[in-house]
């Protein structure tokens, strides 16, 4: 990736750091090569593959680098001790998730140790967080994961009331998310086209977040400025300028100042206010793509006529806005203990499901050591994806009458929710509860269903306890 700020570095833009090492003689051309080689095989940087293959040492590296950043190396074990008060002035998850550790004050100046000074943006948020102006070190990872374990105790005596984060790397690709083939390829389309707004709404922990990272994992090419701006990082991701909202920088403030480094892709979680919607607008109106997540439980058909109402504040959002995607967390059938039950085709119709024999085969797990004798094991999203097109934006920005506005969407929706939880159920990834759960129905008014239910509950007791009077129980009452 790129770095927010890199015109700012000119030379080093300019010339690649195996050309630098070559140059200064740390290194022969057939050491390049060798190591660009590996490269294509690797996700490593050209640094750390040339270091691993005992080429050069990481300091010649990094004194290296410092000269062509202006940022002079520094090895934290030879520093003295750091202040706790220098300390205080960034906090902890910023330090943690960031690689950057203060080091010393001289006036209004700030100095930092950094992996990788040439984050300009960084050290923008930095300046914002501190009132400092911000000058920098080169220091290693390594050294920096260190200093910064052993200065910000367990004790948190330097925390700003944010706790650290436990961030990690690893997430599922989108297409292991939940996403149905045919709406993985349109959510995709969208994605790939890299400009306009994609908004994914749904209630508290539905799983939203991880489809965004998911996102700009499959986005994070070189050439991508990538900036996130969240709640709380629960995941690292390389490669991404990641920033923390904290309560000295209100979201509406931290994406005034993202839109003046104008990054090309853009994901904001839990939007709230219509300032926060505005900087949106204006992030997709120089033609970059915005992805953001609100928190709501309402229905997409719902949500959006709320922007009908309030059409004036949220002008240029709708003129760029794209596609709405309505995101739902349901728990998968237990794989290890799935069986089929049959329904009438009475139940099924009045549970909105489509019969056309006179029973229906769904699934659920009968319960076992694996599920805990729950019948489900883990869970899958379940996403209906709506194209924002010129018929809905025109209804949108006149004011259409609500009831005409969403029988519009119902009829443009490409996946509507309830058609992909249907699927789901059918194919035998959901189990029925679950699935009247998320269409809001009542399981208890399904006299059929409470049977089934009830011969479920007294099965998996007898399977767990082996005990002959637990199957003689359900017997009696069935």
């Amino acid at each position: 990736m790129r770095p927010l700020g890199w015109d700012n570095h000119t030379q080093y833009r300019q010339k690649k750091l195996g050309e630098m090492l070559v140059e200064a003689s740390l290194i022969n051309e057939n050491q390049l090569q060798t190591a660009l080689v590996k490269q294509q095989r690797s996700s490593k940087k050209i640094g750390e593959i040339l270091i691993n293959l005992g080429f050069t040492n990481e300091e010649l590296v990094l004194n290296l680098l410092g000269k062509q950043l202006n940022a002079p190396y520094v090895k934290l074990a030879e520093t003295e001790k750091i202040d706790n008060r220098i300390i205080g002035k960034v906090p902890e998850n910023i330090a943690q998730n960031n690689l950057v550790l203060p080091l010393k004050m001289e006036g209004d100046t700030l100095w930092v140790a950094m992996s990788d000074p040439a984050n300009q943006f960084l050290k923008n948020v930095l300046g914002l967080l501190t009132g400092y102006n911000i000058k920098s070190y080169i220091a290693s990872p390594k050294e920096l994961k260190q200093a910064i374990s052993a200065y910000y105790s367990k004790e948190g005596r330097f925390k700003t009331g944010v706790e650290s984060p436990q961030t990690h790397s690893y997430f599922l690709p989108l297409k292991q998310l939940g996403f149905t083939p045919r709406s993985l390829q349109l959510y995709e389309k969208y994605l790939e086209a890299q400009k306009g707004c994609i908004l994914i709404i749904g209630p508290e922990n539905s799983g939203k977040k991880t489809t965004v990272y998911a996102s700009l994992k499959k986005l994070n090419f070189p050439d991508n400025d990538i900036v996130s701006v969240e709640n709380k990082l629960d995941y690292h991701l390389d490669n991404v300028n990641q920033i923390e909202v904290s309560p000295e920088m209100d979201i509406k403030n931290t994406l005034e100042y993202v839109n003046q480094f104008n990054p090309n892709i853009l994901a904001v979680e839990n939007i709230q206010g219509v300032g926060a919607w505005n900087h949106l607008g204006r992030m997709a109106e120089k033609g970059n793509l915005v992805i953001g997540t609100i928190t709501s439980d309402q229905t997409l058909a719902d949500f959006l006529a709320g922007f009908v109402a309030e059409r004036s504040d949220h002008y240029s959002l709708i003129e760029h806005l794209d596609l709405v995607a309505e995101q739902r967390l349901a728990k998968a059938v237990c794989p290890y203990c799935k069986g089929s039950i049959e329904i009438s085709r009475k139940t099924a119709a009045a549970a909105g499901l489509k019969a056309s024999g006179k029973q229906v085969t769904v699934y659920e797990g009968k319960g076992c050591k694996i599920c805990n004798f729950t019948g489900t094991y883990g869970y899958t999203a379940c996403y209906g994806i709506l194209p924002i097109t010129n018929k809905i934006k025109d209804m949108m920005m006149q004011k259409a009458n609500i009831s005409k506005f969403k029988k519009t969407i119902n009829k443009e929706f490409k996946y509507e929710l309830s058609e992909v939880l249907q699927e789901k159920l059918l194919r035998g990834q959901i189990p029925l509860e679950e699935y009247l759960l998320l269409t809001g129905q009542d399981f208890s008014r399904f006299k059929e269903l409470k049977g089934l239910k009830l011969a479920e509950m007294y099965w998996s007791l007898f399977e767990r306890s082996g005990s002959v009077n637990a199957y003689l129980e359900y017997r009696k009452k069935n």
